[in-house]
């Protein structure tokens, strides 16, 4: 039986927490997605996540650049899904 995800391409976002992001990501590709991969946060530091539960605007213009390079790294590629996960 052919997956619904056979040959579909997944935008996935996702933040860096025990290794959950690598085994979604890797069933996602089980069933048969090209999966593209990026860390919902622009960076994985203590001070980051911080500053990102206190108040995000402390962060702001580090947030933005970080999915503007994004848009810029994908702009020219199609996506099926995009699939997020927040925590």
């Amino acid at each position: 039986m052919k997956s619904p995800l056979s040959g579909k391409r997944v935008l996935f976002f996702a933040p860096k927490f025990f290794g959950y992001e690598k085994a979604i990501s890797n069933k996602l590709t089980q069933m048969g997605a090209d999966v593209v991969y990026y860390d919902e946060r622009p960076k994985n530091t203590f001070w980051t996540k911080a500053f990102i539960r206190i108040n995000r605007n402390l962060i702001k213009q580090t947030i933005n650049d970080y999915y503007t390079t994004i848009l810029s790294q994908t702009q020219h590629q199609h996506f099926d899904y995009v699939f997020v996960v927040n925590l």
